[in-house]
């Protein structure tokens, strides 16, 4: 059976909540005492990030929010970027901030190599837009 663990950053206070995941299901982050020092009306500064269910090549779990540098070869070139992974529309997918998002694909290496949260500095901005990541899932 699927492994569903989470991880939450308390954006209000810009800390983690929990860093080292929990072992919990949906509705239950707020029944189970989870998050029961944290008041009701911080709820909503709260950002639950997702285990994948995938691990990088070091044996690392790969959650939402994670920087991953991704390695692939294409059949022509070796090609590499930082992404961040993120959630939409029932898939998670690497975004690099400079093309199209993508899914997550066999032939790719990845390494975590550290969080929106705590390294900021490692991911670059989109100069100009181009396709979401919700455009690239209605797509397939």
């Amino acid at each position: 059976m699927r492994r569903f663990a989470f991880r939450a950053w308390n954006s209000k206070k810009n800390e983690w909540q929990h860093k080292e995941p929990c072992d919990i299901l949906g509705e239950m982050i707020l029944l189970g005492g989870w998050m029961n020092h944290v008041s009701i009306r911080d709820l909503n500064e709260i950002v639950i990030m997702q285990f994948t269910g995938l691990r990088d090549k070091n044996g690392k779990e790969i959650y939402e929010g994670d920087l991953v540098n991704v390695k692939w070869n294409d059949g022509l070139i070796d090609n590499e970027t930082i992404a961040e992974v993120i959630f939409i529309k029932g898939c998670f997918c690497c975004d690099d901030k400079k093309r199209n998002d993508f899914l997550f694909h066999s032939h790719m290496r990845f390494e975590v190599i550290g969080n929106v949260f705590d390294n900021p500095e490692l991911i670059q901005k989109k100069d100009a837009p181009q396709k979401s990541a919700e455009a690239v899932v209605n797509s397939i």
